[in-house]
């Protein structure tokens, strides 16, 4: 694939890298539980999403809540 890419122009240079620190940041998030109420990381947005009048929140609506949250 990346030759196809480099012999039309797209890319430059003939190697390339990929970072995966965000997939293992976002695997981290997901196997972190509570220990004194064993209350998992999505089970905690979901619950701060209703607590600030959010009384179904989607993926997007937790992610948002997320971002702008404080005191992370």
């Amino acid at each position: 694939m990346l030759k196809v890419l480099v012999k039309s122009g797209l890319v430059l240079g003939g190697r390339i890298g990929v970072d995966a620190s965000t997939m293992e940041a976002n695997a981290a998030m997901k196997s972190i539980v509570r220990r004194d109420t064993k209350e998992t990381y999505r089970k905690m947005l979901v619950r701060l999403a209703k607590e600030s009048g959010v009384d179904t929140p989607t993926q997007e609506d937790l992610c948002r809540l997320d971002r702008k949250r404080t005191g992370k």
